[in-house]
């Protein structure tokens, strides 16, 4: 895991489930782990953030796999359950209780 480059303070306001970035500032967003800051929604800041976190939302219906992204988990469902992607009900874990697989 990456240090985190900002003060323990401002780690809690980072997570997945809270960090907020107001896109309309004057100021780009920047991940609080690795200074990143190119990112073009909220919701890719809170992606990026799921790498240092290790949070993984998306639990495969079939099997114990998560994955960081509802992507990987439709990839997942095609290679390793043959197809039953249109059958599935993708169900994200719940932000209290991060599944880390």
């Amino acid at each position: 895991m990456v240090a985190p480059v900002r003060a323990e303070e401002d780690m809690a306001a980072a997570s997945t489930s809270s960090y907020r970035h107001n896109f309309s500032s004057s100021v780009p967003p920047v991940c609080p782990y690795c200074n990143k800051a190119s990112f073009y929604s909220p919701r890719d800041l809170e992606r990026h953030i799921r790498i240092h976190t290790g949070e993984k939302p998306y639990k495969c219906p079939h099997c114990d796999y998560c994955a960081r992204l509802k992507a990987h988990m439709k990839s997942h469902l095609l290679r390793k359950h043959e197809g039953m992607l249109n059958n599935a009900n993708i169900s994200v874990v719940s932000s209290s209780e991060p599944h880390h697989s």
